[in-house]
């Protein structure tokens, strides 16, 4: 039992202290499986959380598994056919939503479970994933939002338009997958007040889980404290970082640093993320660098040096479920100054690690906002350490993924399963 595998983990680590040996029996006992449709190798999709989220748990944990649905089924001739049908009626089908396929999916993901008895937690990253699992080892969904949320938020900045069946099985699906599981993480808490609203009896799983940098390698605080004390003295360096231009407020960005400059503000804008504009369709003070992979190294080391000139974030999204690159920016000691559209208000404590503007904040507001930090260089540098003390403490996911730990070892009926991580999470 416990007892005899701690006193061959003591044995294995003869001379280190009791709670080296104790952080090693968790990483040896507790096994985990990250499952589902998101690709959790590759960082491209869903922004990279998934991806970013499975690495934290590798380096936490000994003993972390990954399976990919489409990896044991392919996606059904019925689905590739409705995909083409849709598409003919101008409206997007999503495989991955379909009841029918979750079910036929699940059972083959559930036979494997019956083979693999050493599950000790499931973590998923789509609800209707976890729809039609049945397995005794807790379940623990993470998200940025509920499907209702996504489509109420997103809809009026999408290109194509969801099926009526996709918008159905969404909904049901997504219903099975909170019944279901043992903990919903969410991201912020307006994930978390959406769950409560649209699920009230089963608001008691909801727990705020805050998201990390979706970064491979976070800056050494040496670094850090050396980039915040040269940014006031250079030009006031913005950075926009996102794909959608309308949705994420670019335009907004254009104005704002045109403003600052007409007041004598030597601003300058670094746009990243979006491939929908051109350089010879930009202002003179506007740098579009496009979509900036982090897995090749020349547009990595790029991505890198702009979020270290830096001197602000500026986020003034109309809609935005979470916002990582909040997160992002404060690894760099970055404040950020955002709309508080969806759950960004949750990424960012108010005149302490950036500024919430407000929702229907005119581009006016943000100037002010960043002339009066501008103009300010010791309220700045304690902002831009606040910022990068938020990450260390919250915005990171190795503290996200022990918080999940520390809930899912814990069976549905609330025993303690296998070793509490309590002593973990302190580390």
């Amino acid at each position: 039992g416990n007892q005899f595998l701690l006193s061959r983990i003591r044995g294995l680590c003869h001379g280190t202290s009791p709670k080296t040996w104790e952080l090693a029996a968790e990483r040896a006992y507790l096994q985990i499986l990250v499952l589902g449709s998101y690709d959790v190798t590759s960082s491209a999709s869903w922004s990279g959380t998934p991806y970013y989220c499975t690495q934290a748990l590798k380096r936490v944990f000994s003993d972390v598994r990954t399976l990919t649905f489409r990896k044991v089924t392919e996606i059904p001739r019925s689905s590739v056919r409705k995909i083409k049908e849709y598409a003919a009626l101008n409206r997007t089908y999503f495989w991955n939503r379909d009841l029918e396929v979750q079910k036929s999916r699940a059972a083959a993901i559930n036979a494997l479970l019956r083979e693999d008895v050493n599950v000790s937690a499931i973590i998923v990253f789509n609800p209707s994933d976890a729809a039609y699992l049945k397995t005794s080892a807790p379940i623990g969904i993470v998200l940025d939002a509920t499907w209702k949320q996504y489509v109420s938020a997103y809809s009026d900045f999408m290109q194509w338009k969801f099926c009526s069946e996709t918008l159905e099985d969404g909904g049901a699906g997504e219903q099975l997958g909170f019944e279901n599981a043992t903990a919903l993480f969410c991201l912020t808490s307006w994930a978390a007040d959406g769950v409560s609203k649209e699920y009230p009896r089963l608001s008691h799983k909801a727990l705020i889980t805050h998201p990390g940098a979706n970064l491979s390698e976070c800056p050494q605080i040496e670094e850090v404290r050396s980039w915040i004390s040269l940014r006031p003295q250079k030009q006031c360096q913005l950075l926009f970082v996102g794909k959608q231009g309308y949705r994420k407020g670019l335009e907004i960005a254009f104005t704002v640093a045109e403003i600052l400059r007409r007041r004598g503000i030597h601003a300058h804008l670094d746009v990243v993320g979006n491939d929908e504009i051109s350089q010879d369709s930009v202002a003179s003070f506007v740098t579009v660098h496009g979509v900036l992979r982090k897995t090749v190294e020349p547009e990595a080391l790029l991505l890198r040096r702009l979020y270290a000139e830096a001197f602000l974030l500026l986020l003034p999204a109309r809609a935005e479920c979470a916002g990582i690159v909040i997160c992002e920016a404060a690894a760099f000691g970055v404040p950020a100054i955002v709309s508080g559209a969806g759950g960004t208000k949750d990424l960012v404590t108010h005149n302490e690690t950036g500024v919430i503007a407000g929702p229907d904040a005119t581009p006016e507001k943000y100037v002010e906002a960043i002339t009066s930090l501008y103009h300010d260089q010791i309220r700045y540098c304690q902002m831009a350490l606040a910022a990068r003390t938020k990450h260390d403490q919250d915005l990171n996911w190795d503290v996200s993924v022990r918080s999940m730990m520390n809930h899912l070892a814990r069976s549905k009926n609330g025993e303690v399963r296998h070793l509490r991580l309590n002593t973990f999470a302190g580390m």
